[in-house]
């Protein structure tokens, strides 16, 4: 083809180009030369927003939770009582020292449904039924915080309930009654 032809001329104001390019392999494929970007914007609990939702009342949407008597503030990400996989932590707003923490495969929603319906039967054996049916108590003194999710497995999951257990120490002084994963365990004393 030549660019002196004055049909093509007419076509073809600027000479072509001949550009080359690299096919894609496993590498381009599988990365990025993109950075990840964090969004601030989106820390905190949300609600789900549902007409008809009783959960989200217990939910606290702030973006850094201060709790009495620990050292750090918790920082929760953006969960709502639709989220799955996660582990959370219920506050007595009465007594600022009771936390309970737990963890959940299914949705948040079916797991407090649970919760709900044990303070409302008052089982016993349950620390959460047991507290919030304690005198001046009821489930409207209950608010929630979601504070991890997308676990691997189950048994990250549990391990993650378990660091929190130890952080919060409310296997001491709240309403957890074992320490969730080590539970399974027989820890014999060595003298």
């Amino acid at each position: 083809m030549s660019f002196d032809d004055p049909a093509l001329s007419g076509i073809f104001s600027d000479p072509l180009l001949l550009a080359l390019r690299q096919p894609p392999n496993l590498r381009r494929i599988l990365t990025s030369s993109k950075l990840l970007t964090l969004d601030y914007a989106s820390k905190g609990n949300a609600h789900c927003n549902k007409k008809r939702c009783q959960i989200c009342k217990h939910i606290t949407t702030e973006e850094r939770i201060n709790i009495p008597n620990i050292n750090f503030p918790i920082i929760p990400p953006n969960l709502n009582c639709d989220s799955c996989n996660v582990v959370y932590i219920f506050l007595c707003n009465l007594c600022k020292d009771k936390l309970y923490v737990g963890e959940t495969g299914t949705s948040f929603r079916l797991r407090f449904n649970n919760h709900k319906q044990s303070i409302r039967d008052n089982t016993l054996g349950f620390p959460v039924a047991e507290h919030f049916n304690l005198p001046h108590h009821s489930i409207e003194n209950l608010k929630v915080i979601l504070i991890a999710n997308n676990f691997i497995c189950a048994e990250q999951r549990k391990r993650t309930e378990l660091v929190w257990i130890m952080k919060l120490k409310s296997h001491i002084t709240g309403l957890n009654k074992d320490l969730g994963l080590l539970n399974q365990y027989t820890f014999q004393q060595t003298i």
